[in-house]
């Protein structure tokens, strides 16, 4: 075969196989600096609950700029009133319950402080082992968050792409696909979170039920 002929080499597989690598190590490097990003607003903040609203904003803006630039095709099946995923098991750093604690003192009634601290002391201990996993005790009487601009990162970071997918979730265990992007931006929150977490004592992620629990209890 002749060299005009040619069209195909291993040298040209290996150059692109290596500026992938390099572009999958710079992307990479976005979500790392966005965490930084974040580390430095919590760090500079006057309390937790201002440096965590301005991350908030700092991952809205920052879903929005990886939205326009790395565009999904897929869509979502989340809206409003859509609570399967509520029945899930909640994670979430130390600052984001107290952050939450705050909200519900802030913006509930007496009656629906009473009325949350009684579903709280009701969810069971082990969810995660129930045959179907109980509804969020956060969830009001019309199945949406009553905490909604306040909800953890975890939460903020779930997205479907099937509402049947999410019920077999909760029935069965299963895994719901989630977009990528926007699980790699409130992952980088909660980077953050736990690197200031840490460095005031606390090693791991709090589950949010009891821990909002006994938050409020405290402050009753």
């Amino acid at each position: 075969m002749a060299d005009s002929d040619s069209y195909y080499s291993v040298d040209d597989v290996a150059a692109v196989a290596e500026m992938l690598k390099r572009q999958s190590l710079a992307y990479d490097q976005l979500f790392e600096n966005l965490a930084k990003q974040m580390y430095v607003e919590l760090q500079r903040s006057d309390s937790d609950g201002v440096g965590l609203s301005q991350c908030y904003q700092l991952a809205e803006q920052a879903l929005s700029d990886f939205q326009q630039h790395f565009p999904s095709s897929g869509a979502l099946a989340c809206h409003k009133g859509c609570a399967h995923c509520c029945h899930l098991k909640v994670e979430t750093p130390p600052q984001v319950v107290a952050d939450i604690a705050a909200y519900i003192q802030s913006r509930f009634s007496p009656e629906e402080l009473d009325q949350l601290r009684q579903r709280l002391a009701q969810y069971p201990q082990h969810p995660e082992l129930a045959f179907e996993k109980p509804p969020c005790p956060l969830l009001d009487q019309n199945q949406q968050c009553s905490i909604y601009p306040r909800r953890p990162p975890s939460c903020r970071a779930f997205t479907s792409p099937d509402v049947e997918l999410c019920i077999r979730s909760v029935k069965q265990g299963s895994q719901v696909p989630q977009q990528p992007i926007t699980v790699r931006v409130y992952q980088a929150l909660t980077n953050a979170l736990m690197a200031v977490a840490q460095q005031q004592g606390a090693s791991q992620q709090s589950s949010l039920v009891p821990a909002l629990r006994a938050a409020l209890n405290d402050g009753a």
